[in-house]
């Protein structure tokens, strides 16, 4: 940009226009708002805080080239790649138990995000989340297939209809909520999501309580994920340890706790975990220690993603 405010020479006068460039946000699912114009509601039992574990049972590609992105978390070395491959696998096959195991502990029944290719190639991990408790929703066909604007609409369409199908076949009924692989979107993914009745995402890192969207193929809702208390974000992204993934968890529920007891208005924290990282042997220990400090507060309700949702639609229902 010149000092005149113009584009440099060479990038064109409509270099920052595009169609959706308007005052506001570049999107129309919802009205911009502050915390302070949510309903003060207070989760079931007066609790402060509801606590969303969401653990992500991933399959990725072996032969994924990785376009137009991969995701946080992929193997990305060239095909073949066993050691990254089989490193993502060891969630699905001892990783998830050590998670299922402190979960359980401390009374926490996690959402677990699953894809359509993980149910068909390992079984086991589903029939173990379903034997803890654990709701299920939908995580696309693997997480090598990511959504974005240059997606047909029909690809887009038919990868959603096949996660919804297989992963509800595997549910024994109809998954109410999804998440992207890479929490990936392209501008109709809301849109198509609601169209086939799933009732709320989980892609938006946008405010501290549930959201509602409204789309041309109808309502959904938003429950937003704490994207910086991903142990994927925090560990590999950030090269963060352990321990200050849990401290970090921790400090974030005093300021959530201490917001909804000022404001007599409850706040949520999602907490994205992947078994194939915290489930390490190294790293349990700490996984453990957030859960119990959190669950064991007062102020903390620990529910799935639909018990959520009910909730605060039950509170907020005019």
């Amino acid at each position: 940009m010149s000092s005149d405010g113009a584009p440099e020479a060479g990038l064109g006068r409509d270099y920052l226009t595009y169609p959706q460039r308007s005052y506001g946000m570049d999107h129309d699912l919802y009205e911009w708002s502050t915390i302070t114009a949510r309903p003060k509601v207070l989760w079931p039992g007066g609790k402060g805080v509801a606590l969303m574990v969401l653990v992500e049972l991933e399959w990725f590609r072996f032969d994924a080239d990785g376009k137009p992105f991969r995701v946080a978390g992929s193997p990305t070395k060239e095909y073949p790649d066993f050691r990254d491959w089989t490193w993502r696998d060891y969630g699905n096959r001892i990783g998830i138990y050590r998670v299922a195991d402190v979960l359980e502990q401390h009374g926490v029944r996690a959402t677990a995000a699953v894809s359509s290719d993980l149910v068909r190639n390992r079984r086991s991990a589903v029939d173990e989340a379903k034997r803890r408790g654990w709701e299920l929703i939908a995580h696309g066909t693997s997480s090598s297939v990511v959504h974005h604007v240059d997606m047909p609409e029909d690809t887009e369409r038919s990868v959603i209809a096949e996660a919804l199908t297989v992963v509800g076949e595997a549910n024994g009924a109809p998954v109410r909520g999804w998440l992207s692989p890479g929490q990936s979107e392209s501008r109709l993914t809301p849109e198509i999501l609601a169209e086939r009745g799933v009732e709320y995402l989980c892609d938006w890192p946008n405010d501290d309580v549930p959201v509602p969207f409204t789309t041309a193929g109808g309502p959904i809702w938003s429950l937003p994920v704490t994207n910086d208390l991903s142990d994927v974000h925090v560990m590999l992204s950030l090269h963060q340890t352990a321990p200050s993934w849990a401290d970090q968890v921790i400090a974030a529920y005093d300021v959530l706790e201490k917001d909804a007891a000022r404001h007599g208005q409850g706040r949520m924290l999602c907490l994205q975990v992947h078994p194939w990282l915290m489930g390490q042997p190294h790293r349990i220990r700490h996984f453990r220690r957030a859960i119990a400090e959190i669950s064991g507060r007062s102020s903390c309700w620990a529910a799935t993603g639909g018990e959520i949702l009910d909730a605060y639609r039950s509170a907020t229902a005019s």
